[in-house]
């Protein structure tokens, strides 16, 4: 299946996304290398999503694929607003990994979709369907295992 320019421009942004995202769920947290690769996957999913704004080969209109991609534009912006803001919000740590972990969430359920799409052969919907409720359930669990401890107000004030 030969994909058009913007096509290639999603699926390459989505793998870099994929795979900079693994590399943010098993490396140790807050030092300089996750700043960069999570910058890294920012601009990486904002390409993923703009590039997702615009294919319309799947129902040749807005669909509920193009709210996902605004919803996850939404969602990694979140996820990036804590770490700019000066003083940060308390709860800082919790707030990001949240917006973060359900960014990476949500394109682990697309990839699913896709896998199922385009290499098992289901249709549109009915790979969406399948694919999505258990990865986002599967998501749902180790996000809240893996959550950062929240932090005690004292602890909060002292940095």
């Amino acid at each position: 299946m030969a994909l058009s320019a913007i096509g290639a421009c999603h699926m390459t942004a989505a793998s870099l996304s994929l795979m900079t995202g693994v590399v943010q769920l098993i490396r140790p947290r807050g030092d300089l290398l996750h700043r960069r690769v999570g910058y890294f996957y920012f601009a990486a999913m904002a390409v993923n999503g703009v590039s997702a704004l615009t294919i319309y080969k799947f129902s040749g209109a807005f669909n509920v694929f193009h709210a996902l991609a605004l919803y996850s534009l939404f969602n990694i912006t979140m996820a990036l607003r804590p770490m700019l803001a000066r003083p940060r919000p308390y709860q800082w740590r919790s707030i990001h990994y949240q917006w973060a972990a359900w960014s990476y969430a949500g394109l682990c359920a697309a990839a699913a979709t896709e896998f199922l799409l385009r290499v098992i052969g289901l249709s549109g919907w009915v790979s969406a369907a399948l694919g999505t409720p258990p990865v986002i359930l599967l998501g749902g669990l180790l996000i809240r295992r893996f959550a950062p401890p929240p932090r005690t107000p004292a602890a909060a004030s002292t940095g």
